[in-house]
């Protein structure tokens, strides 16, 4: 699967980022949510351009991590980890750390 076809369904915990908001979806497919506001408090972007750009950055890193082991160990999002039958490393991002100020 292509880096592009993984971001097209990737699902994963969406939250807004208002500190005074409590809004979460689970198991959201992110794409979904991308320059969208809030619908409980019409506050926040959910996922900016910036949020997705990490998240291709964090999927092309899993790819390679995989390819390099022979096999998936790398999985991104809690949710995806029960799912497989081998051991697996789950990597769950809050974005919100790492966008620019």
């Amino acid at each position: 699967m292509t880096n592009e076809k993984q971001l097209k369904t990737h699902r994963a915990r969406v939250k807004c980022d208002n500190p005074k908001c409590d809004w979460t979806q689970d198991n959201a497919i992110v794409l979904n949510w991308h320059n969208k506001q809030c619908p409980k408090c019409n506050n926040c972007i959910i996922i900016t351009d910036e949020d997705i750009s990490v998240l291709k950055n964090l999927l092309l890193l899993a790819e390679k991590v995989n390819e390099l082991a022979g096999r998936k160990i790398v999985i991104l999002g809690k949710e995806n980890c029960n799912k497989n039958k081998e051991e697996a490393l789950s990597i769950t991002v809050d974005t919100k750390t790492l966008r620019k100020k």
